[in-house]
């Protein structure tokens, strides 16, 4: 018969009978120091009622201890990680380390280190990486921040194979010529390399002569100014920046923008092969009245509140534009404002051929307005009501060629609104009921009606995800 147990451990609290099978007198391992996959398993199943009883804790974890401790890919995840140079926490990282390279048999290993310790506890941990957890078994490491001083050759020999690594990720700069050995090893099959720190363009160039020369993606680390010139191989066609630099990157198709940037440093010549663009700007200067195009881009996200630079921006072959939300609710207000100024510009001249998607809540003349002078050209789009308007006559009177003064002088010539459309999608944050749905079925149904182009389906997703659509097949 079970016995009926409750759930009651602090993250603390020490699981060595249950985890390990150890006497009282062995060491302990903390229920934190679980994969998160074996502690949300075990968890799960300990509150879960068997049709006769409830498990035991006690005999779930034994349960599980024999299944996951087998289970090598669950240990693969090394974290080296010590934020105290005690002997006490020292002496438990070694054997915690130990305990899980024993679990994970050959697999390749996903280092994550963060070490804070003294330089004699350095050289044991390296000594035990050569011993049992070679670099030749790295798939990925993420250095958070590192161990002070500097190693010998032989301290750092188990250290000099990279040859399985396929992410390396820098949030601190490694001393000790750690980069330095990781930029001399062949790493045929790294496929990313990430910089989350400051460096130096001399130190950066220096230390990556040889892993630039096999990675097709990189994230630049923050240089001393943006002005700095630095020179990537053929190879590396995807480029993720804090910062836009004032030098050419000609192979480059794709680049991700991850901070305000002025408009000013986007240069035809210097990305003269992009096709992915990613960005946020900052506020336009007025003295900038030159277009920036770019012949082979064919997709384009834009987030941030400043988007007055699109009407400056020629890209005859956009196929997909994405205007994206912020989560601030004061920046998103911000956002609504300058996104609507955008729509007024006369000098506004862009409409993507496959898919067009603002979701950013705009009020119903603003969304009219952007289905008019963006979606000419469109097959697909999707577009966000805000909440406070939830008016539907402006849109339908866009549909039957009916504008309203404000909308006179964003009408084209052409005999249909948005001709290429095949499908369009509303998105809105209020909560589907039947009285709101049959309303809003209604007024898509119009919609359908009146368009005499190819659309061929509306959609609404509503606050809950869920969604309600109609077609022509419908009528």
């Amino acid at each position: 018969m079970t016995t009926q147990a409750t759930l009651d451990i602090a993250p603390g609290e020490h699981l060595d009978k249950v985890c390990d099978g150890q006497t009282s007198g062995s060491r302990r391992l903390k229920i934190m120091d679980m994969p998160h996959d074996h502690l949300q398993l075990l968890l799960c199943e300990a509150i879960r009622d068997s049709p006769a009883d409830r498990l035991s804790i006690l005999g779930v974890c034994f349960l599980w201890r024999d299944i996951l401790s087998k289970t090598h890919h669950l240990w693969t995840n090394l974290r080296i990680v010590s934020r105290s140079d005690s002997d006490e926490h020292f002496e438990q990282l070694m054997w915690r380390l130990d305990v899980q390279i024993g679990r994970c048999g050959t697999s390749l290993l996903d280092v994550d280190w963060a070490t804070n310790l003294r330089p004699g506890q350095t050289v044991e941990l390296f000594t035990w990486i050569a011993r049992r957890a070679p670099s030749s078994r790295w798939r990925s490491l993420v250095v958070r921040y590192g161990f002070s001083g500097t190693l010998d050759e032989t301290t750092l020999a188990g250290v000099s194979d990279f040859g399985n690594l396929t992410t390396l990720t820098f949030f601190d700069y490694m001393p000790g010529g750690f980069m330095h050995l990781v930029n001399q090893s062949a790493t045929p099959k790294l496929r990313c390399l990430s910089f989350h720190m400051m460096m130096r363009s001399e130190q950066f160039t220096a230390d990556t002569t040889s892993i630039l020369t096999y990675v097709p993606m990189i994230k630049l680390p923050k240089f001393e100014s943006n002005s700095v010139t630095v020179v990537l191989p053929e190879n590396i066609k995807t480029l993720i920046t804090r910062h836009v630099l004032d030098c050419g990157f000609p192979h480059i198709t794709s680049l991700t923008v991850g901070k305000p940037n002025p408009f000013e440093l986007f240069k035809e010549q210097h990305f003269p092969n992009l096709e992915y663009l990613e960005v946020m700007f900052t506020s336009l200067d007025p003295s900038i009245t030159e277009p920036l195009r770019l012949t082979k881009l064919t997709t384009l996200i834009v987030t941030g509140n400043h988007f007055e630079p699109l009407a400056l921006m020629v890209l005859p072959n956009l196929q997909i534009l994405r205007i994206l939300p912020v989560e601030s609710e004061q920046e998103s207000r911000q956002q609504i404002k300058r996104l609507r100024r955008l729509l007024v510009r006369p000098q506004l001249n862009l409409s993507p051929t496959e898919k067009l998607e603002v979701d950013i809540g705009l009020p119903c003349i603003a969304l009219a307005t952007c289905i008019v002078r963006m979606a000419w050209k469109t097959k697909h789009v999707a577009v966000r009501f805000e909440k406070k308007y939830q008016r539907t006559q402006l849109i339908t009177r866009v549909f039957a060629l009916q504008p309203t003064p404000l909308l006179i002088g964003a009408v084209r010539e052409s005999t249909v609104v948005a001709p290429c459309l095949q499908t369009l999608e509303f998105r809105k944050s209020v909560q589907r009921t039947e009285k709101v749905e049959e309303e809003w079925r209604l007024f898509m149904m119009g919609l359908l009606e009146l368009h005499r182009g190819k659309l061929e389906s509306i959609k609404t997703v509503w606050g809950d995800d869920s969604d309600t659509s109609v077609s022509r097949s419908d009528f």
